[in-house]
């Protein structure tokens, strides 16, 4: 698993999650490789939600109150996107999500000068 965190949405606002490289399936003692169609989205979203909550319990940034309230959100904000597949063999598009996920917060052709004060827009796409 390849992982980098990233603290910033498409509109340069503050979103911090973690983008991630992981292979579908699993390598047996021998060596061999079992694919596994179909990675439990729901496990791995539990799974990853325990630690972060673990994690912060430990560092006493959060207590166990408003640990319980997080848990109780319908919407926990802990997600697996599993939409992007790249095929064995297929380098240039391993290279394309590697680009994509160590990616500037912003993209310097989303700039767009104003005046000669230099005051700066920038549109997002």
């Amino acid at each position: 698993m390849i992982a980098t965190a990233q603290t910033f949405g498409d509109l340069v606002h503050w979103h911090p999650h973690v983008h991630t490289i992981v292979a579908a399936g699993i390598f047996t003692e021998s060596g061999h490789f079992v694919y596994i169609p179909d990675i439990w989205k729901h496990k791995a979203e539990e799974f990853f939600a325990e630690r972060v909550f673990t994690f912060l319990l430990k560092k006493h940034k959060i207590n166990d109150e408003i640990a319980g309230n997080m848990r109780s959100w319908k919407y926990s904000s802990f997600s697996v996107d599993n939409s992007v597949c790249v095929e064995h063999g297929d380098k240039a598009g391993m290279q394309r999500l590697i680009q994509y996920i160590v990616r500037c917060p912003f993209s310097l052709t989303s700039m767009v000068s104003l005046n000669k004060d230099g005051k700066i827009l920038y549109r997002a796409s």
